[in-house]
């Protein structure tokens, strides 16, 4: 077992921790885990109110609790509130082609074909069998992606295979690796290493584009696609594209992240829009995605844009957001394999400010200074942002739940 890692594949951590918060607990309403969903949820109903968009968050893309919880609630948003879109943070590509060919898959099969590994767990399962159990019914959860990487190796070899079939100079695996390689450089001061792998990455992934923008009727009659899907992929591509368009000095941002990871998320908030425009107009969404991701405002210090900044500004009170933490536990680190422990339960922090006991899931509204601790600063710990992030609740979030203990989720073959 190993401790926390002090960087992340979102942010350099470079803030020291400076707290001053009141040490008053949550008096929120909450319910324990073993009551039924909609029980569990129903004070939501009132909080969620009218809005139209629902972002999950979660402080870690590696608890099973939390997974449990968020697949839970997606459902009884789906079945309770009549939302009809679960847009998930994974590949577009990837979620649309599973989509199209529902009828000839499992459940396990669209989890595992449309998610990064981090979400192909036991715990997340019976979401997706709710999604086909009701895929053929008058109220589906319609299932998308908003994520512009690619999220599985179903989406790799089709695309392989398409450039293969136009005769296109380079694959789009052997085009992708450098998107990669461009971030492992952007940290140092040589900029040819990553000039190099920039060119190679632009000039793949535009010929590609071109290619099957210009073939999409061959493209869509040889792998037997339908004409969205092959609008999707070129529309993916595009996106692909701006995400690494900028010059060697613009590469990182004034409190150091890589650009292209700041391009990225406002990239998925823009694939979100495009979705809601063109294929779910009037359609009441769900948002899966990291606290970081779905916030309303930044953590104290940080200046960077991410894809929740942009939705609140968009959709103001038609968007709702969640942050879901855990107080104690573990939690798996994906791009080290590690397993992390964390314990947060210094009065500080915001896991603790809201803890009831160890059996209690706690539900936190966010839109007034009542406990006081809502407007001062506090902490939490975000395994994906840096480990110990300090923000104002009420303005980071509409709505917080938090779980007292978290576990590594159930991977591998479940």
């Amino acid at each position: 077992m190993k401790s926390f890692k002090t960087y992340s594949p979102y942010l350099f951590l470079f803030l020291s921790l400076c707290i001053a918060c009141a040490t008053q607990k949550s008096t929120s309403t909450t319910h324990t885990t073993d009551e039924a969903p909609t029980d569990k949820f129903d004070q939501l109903r009132t909080w969620i109110g009218d809005a139209k968009i629902v972002a999950l968050g979660e402080s870690s893309h590696g608890i099973g609790e939390i997974f449990t919880l968020k697949a839970e609630l997606v459902e009884w948003l789906h079945r309770e509130m009549d939302f009809d879109v679960l847009m998930m943070e994974s590949g577009i590509v990837d979620i649309a082609l599973s989509t199209s060919k529902l009828s000839d898959i499992d459940a396990k099969t669209l989890r595992d074909e449309t998610l990064f590994a981090n979400f192909q767990c036991a715990e997340i399962l019976p979401l997706f069998e709710h999604i086909m159990q009701v895929s053929k019914t008058e109220n589906p959860l319609h299932y998308a992606g908003y994520d512009i990487q690619i999220s599985s190796g179903t989406t790799y070899e089709l695309l392989d295979s398409i450039t293969t079939l136009l005769g296109c100079e380079l694959s789009f695996s052997d085009a992708y690796r450098h998107y990669g390689l461009m971030f492992r450089n952007a940290y140092g001061q040589d900029s040819s290493i990553f000039l190099s792998h920039q060119d190679s990455f632009q000039v793949g992934i535009a010929r590609i584009q071109q290619k099957i923008y210009a073939a999409k009727d061959q493209v869509a009659s040889s792998y037997n696609l339908h004409p969205e899907i092959v609008e999707i992929i070129t529309h993916n591509l595009a996106g692909l594209l701006e995400s690494v368009d900028f010059y060697f000095e613009e590469r990182l941002n004034a409190e150091y992240v890589y650009k292209s990871i700041e391009l990225r998320d406002e990239l998925m908030y823009q694939n979100i829009e495009w979705l809601l425009e063109n294929y779910y107009p009037k359609k009441k969404i769900i948002i899966w995605a990291h606290n970081s991701h779905v916030e309303n405002a930044n953590t104290a210090g940080r200046l960077t844009q991410w894809m929740g900044h942009h939705l609140k500004r968009k959709y103001q009170e038609d968007y709702f957001s969640i942050g879901i933490f855990a107080r104690q536990g573990e939690s798996y680190q994906h791009w080290t394999r590690d397993t992390i422990s964390f314990d947060n339960s210094s009065e500080v922090n915001i896991e603790q400010l809201m803890y009831i006991d160890d059996e209690t899931v706690s539900y936190q509204i966010l839109d007034d200074c009542t406990p006081t601790w809502l407007c001062d600063t506090v902490a939490a710990f975000e395994v994906e942002n840096t480990g110990n992030v300090n923000f104002v609740a009420r303005d980071r979030f509409d709505a917080a739940i938090m779980i007292p203990r978290g576990s590594i989720p159930t991977y591998r073959n479940n």
